[in-house]
């Protein structure tokens, strides 16, 4: 199985600039994916009413439409507007896509927050075949990063984060966000490195600690 993770490619093909080139022990990723009935194939559910199992991710239970998506239900995404995807393709739901494609990313407070995030624009963003996204939400979390500056001596401060206009938990400027990305990614290394995709829920199995369903390498 192939598997890949955009800013560890970004930095291999040098698109990722300013790595710190530190040597860090080797670690593995888990990534958070949604139920899927067709194997997370890169179309759209054949039953998506009764996929109750992904709405136990936040952003899928707030914007799914069954309506919308039994109208394409079974369909690829590759043959569909991306206005017609359904939304788990934002939660990594495609991961095992045989395509690739593209889909134009929104910030999600551009709308919201214009006055601070206004001038952020939709950003296209490429998924290879059979990849994921990874997304360190523990490094991302502002109530974290003096305790990962003092322990990887990163050059990052709360002092340089923006007074918002609304409560947020996640770090905001690039010159924190940078170094964290950083660091993180130099821990993993391509060809070693294991990627653990889990689900918080799936049919049949009632559990709260998630469960695996890929391991790959």
């Amino acid at each position: 199985m192939v598997w890949s993770f955009t800013l560890m490619q970004q930095k291999e093909s040098g698109l990722f600039v300013g790595s710190s080139n530190r040597s860090y022990p080797l670690r593995h990723l888990s990534i958070r994916v949604p139920w899927h009935d067709s194997g997370w194939n890169g179309a759209v559910c054949q039953y998506p009413r009764l996929n109750t199992a992904c709405l136990k991710l936040k952003q899928i239970a707030l914007k799914r439409e069954d309506a919308a998506e039994e109208a394409v239900a079974g369909q690829s995404i590759a043959d569909l507007d991306q206005q017609q995807w359904p939304c788990c393709v934002t939660e990594r739901g495609m991961f095992m896509a045989p395509f690739e494609y593209t889909r134009m990313a929104d910030h999600p407070y551009a709308e919201t927050s214009k006055e601070t995030h206004g001038h952020l624009l939709p950003t296209p963003q490429r998924h290879p075949p059979y990849s994921a996204p990874a997304l360190p939400f523990r490094w991302m979390r502002s109530e974290n990063l003096e305790a990962f500056a003092r322990t990887y001596d990163l050059n990052i401060s709360m002092d340089r984060e923006p007074d918002l206009k609304f409560d947020t938990g996640w770090v905001q400027i690039k010159e924190n966000q940078q170094p964290l990305l950083e660091c993180f990614f130099d821990h993993v290394q391509s060809d070693r490195s294991l990627c653990f995709f889990y689900a918080k829920q799936v049919p049949l199995l009632r559990t709260t600690a998630g469960c695996l369903l890929v391991l790959a390498e």
